[in-house]
Parts: C-alpha cells; sequence; structure tokens
C-alpha cells in the first residue's frame, strides 16, 4: 500500500515545509503540541480497539477491508485509490489543504536508493495533474510518498 501526502493551496506558499514535500522528508512536516497530544490519544484508543492504526484505517475510513489486492496497475483503477482529508493535518498554513491518496499498489522503488524511480514518480505526477491541478495550479500542489506495509 503506498500513501501519496497533497498539500495545496490557494496561493504560492512561505511555508518552508511545503517546499520540502516531494523530497522524502515527511519528518519536516509536525503538529503543534495541543494537537499531537490529542492525536497520540487517539491513536492509543484506535490501537486498543483495531490493533492497529492501519488496521482502522483499512476498515473503517476506507472501508476495503480484505481487499487489498490492485486491480490494475497504478492509477489504472478507482477501485485501488481513495482520496480522504487527513483527519489529523500537520501545522501548516490553515488555508492548506492537506489530502491523503491511498492506494492499494505498491509504486516502483530503486533498491539501491529506496525512493522511487523516474517511471513511478511519472505515474504520480502524471495522476496529479488529471485529477488535482485543474482546480489548483501545479505549482501549489506538494507532494511526499511512503509505502505502509499492509501487515
Amino acid at each position: 500500500m503506498t500513501i501519496l501526502l497533497l498539500l495545496a493551496t490557494s496561493h504560492a506558499s512561505a511555508d518552508p515545509r511545503i517546499n520540502h514535500a516531494g523530497t522524502n522528508r515527511i519528518h519536516l512536516f509536525q503538529r503543534v503540541p495541543s494537537s499531537l497530544r490529542r492525536y497520540f490519544q487517539y491513536t492509543a484508543k484506535l490501537k486498543l480497539q483495531y490493533g492497529s492504526i492501519l488496521n482502522f484505517i483499512v476498515n473503517e475510513r476506507l472501508k476495503w477491508g480484505d481487499d487489498l489486492q490492485p486491480k490494475g496497475a497504478p492509477f489504472t483503477c478507482d477501485s485501488d485509490i481513495k482520496i480522504l482529508y487527513n483527519d489529523w493535518p500537520y501545522g501548516v498554513e490553515t488555508d492548506i489543504v492537506h489530502l491523503v491518496v491511498w492506494t492499494k499498489f505498491e509504486l516502483e522503488d530503486d533498491p539501491a536508493t529506496d525512493d522511487l524511480t523516474p517511471k513511478a514518480r511519472r505515474e504520480i505526477e502524471d495522476y496529479v495533474q488529471k485529477t488535482f491541478c485543474r482546480r489548483v495550479p501545479a505549482e501549489q500542489v506538494s507532494i511526499d510518498t511512503f509505502e505502509c506495509s499492509s501487515d
């Protein structure tokens, strides 16, 4: 399973973290302390009730249940993709929309660099252009990706 984090704003952002999106440096995004405390409390409850946060997301938020096998190649089958607002967005400017694109498929990465291949980056870029950049200019959309184990 792959997660794409998308941040979009109606204007050019001065937030330096937005400029780092797409560089696989998700650690630069943080929640404000009060929100982080509530997030930890919430996720602790989810872990107790569902066994893991991923189980909660897959079963309750995505409604995928055990159906995690992709039906097609990356970005070719709508049932392999779900776009959700981030329930616990990071502490960025208030007019930045934080979406999470969940996919059933994995994106190709280069084992030598542990980074996405140029082909995978093109697939993501094509999808983002087709899906989001009709409404928001491309320079105002930032993307970051990471793999999520479905185990």
